[in-house]
């Protein structure tokens, strides 16, 4: 079978484009890695999306997002997409298991964290260090939990984090300052919970009494034991899964590849704001430009 469309990615972006294209007539398949909603799933509280005038967690927002694909019977496929190559007219979708074809592609991968590449990081990762926290295993009583990063995103997660009754602290270490939004700096200094330790670098990460040890380097020198830790130090968009040609090329230019039949949308375009509106109002973009392109197809 040949689709006329494979959204990849099951995030806001890539949701409202499959919707809007099965809405079109169009034959679609939409590939998830994990979970529908994506990254939004960890969101603390979504304030900046209009029609939720009291705000919106994402783990609910995620929740509207099944019912939409629910409502429109937009058919999903959990697998993770290893390569996109094109062959003639056609895009070949590979997974672990699975080899698709398409006339047009909409990514909507969205971003991976950046590693923060510290000793002991590899060890640990996936077990007691995550990058994401609805990643974390399920907590015990008075857990500890260490936020690595001092932007929006290190702030959000431990806010969201500090609702968990069985987390008694959470530190949020950063290099230098704060770089997040003054509201979300000003609800952590609010919260109890919640430990802000400025000028900070971590040494290593070193396995001692079933504690994660942190040496943080800073005045005064710290040392911390910790249940988990949790990165937060930035994210890059998600393509790796395609040819270093066209990756270069949508580094240079996000719309390098639409006159083709391939479009990006959403956080993994380099140049988005990482505002799920953003994600939606390009997601309906990208969905008008293959529609285009399967018109003169």
């Amino acid at each position: 079978m040949i689709y006329d469309i494979v959204i990849v990615g099951a995030g806001p972006a890539g949701v409202t484009a499959a919707v809007q294209l099965k809405r079109a007539g169009y034959s679609i398949l939409l590939i998830e890695k994990k979970r529908v909603g994506g990254l939004v799933a960890n969101a603390n509280l979504i304030e900046n999306y209009s029609g939720f005038p009291e705000g919106i967690s994402g783990i609910k927002f995620a929740l509207l997002l099944k019912k939409y694909m629910k409502k429109y019977r937009i058919p999903l496929s959990i697998a993770e997409v290893k390569n996109i190559q094109k062959k003639g007219k056609i895009f070949i979708i590979s997974t672990d298991n699975l080899r698709l074809h398409s006339k047009a592609v909409v990514i909507a991968t969205g971003t991976s964290a950046k590693r923060i590449k510290v000793e002991g990081e590899t060890v640990l990762e996936n077990k007691r260090l995550f990058y994401e926290i609805n990643n974390l295993p399920s907590l015990y009583s008075k857990t500890e939990v260490s936020i690595i990063g001092g932007g929006d995103v290190a702030f959000d997660y431990a806010l969201n984090l500090a609702k968990n009754r069985k987390i008694n602290r959470i530190n949020i270490i950063m290099r230098n300052k704060p770089d997040c939004i003054s509201i979300l700096l000003k609800r952590a200094t609010k919260n109890r919970k919640i430990n802000i330790l400025l000028s900070s670098i971590i040494k290593k990460f070193v396995m001692e009494n079933n504690k994660i040890k942190l040496v943080l380097i800073g005045k005064p020198t710290k040392i911390l034991y910790q249940d988990y830790i949790v990165v937060a130090i930035g994210r890059e968009h998600n393509i790796k899964f395609l040819s270093l040609d066209w990756q270069r090329r949508l580094h240079k230019n996000p719309h390098a590849l639409e006159g083709g039949g391939l479009c990006l949308a959403g956080d993994v375009n380099a140049q988005n704001m990482r505002y799920v509106a953003v994600a939606v109002a390009e997601a309906l973009r990208a969905s008008t430009i293959v529609g285009r392109f399967l018109y003169d197809y």
